[in-house]
């Protein structure tokens, strides 16, 4: 026996691997993460948006007042 296994270790391996297919819960995980993203995607895009608006909100000159200088009431 011990020459035998000797002999195996030194002989080069014909062996296939073979890789077994997701399973269920594996693709309800990628899915549940997939669904992660998307939510942060969400996120995120909203908190650009939301960054974008503030700056470009800008102070009147006349009043103060959050609006452009041209939209001002007290102009009228």
């Amino acid at each position: 026996m011990n020459e035998i296994s000797e002999n195996v270790i030194q002989l080069p391996s014909d062996r296939v691997i073979i890789t077994r297919a997701a399973t269920v819960n594996q693709k309800d995980d990628l899915n549940t993460l997939t669904q992660h993203i998307a939510y942060l995607d969400k996120i995120f895009e909203s908190f650009q948006m939301n960054t974008q608006q503030s700056s470009q909100a800008e102070v009147c000159d006349m009043c103060g007042g959050n609006h452009l200088n041209h939209e001002c009431d007290s102009l009228a």
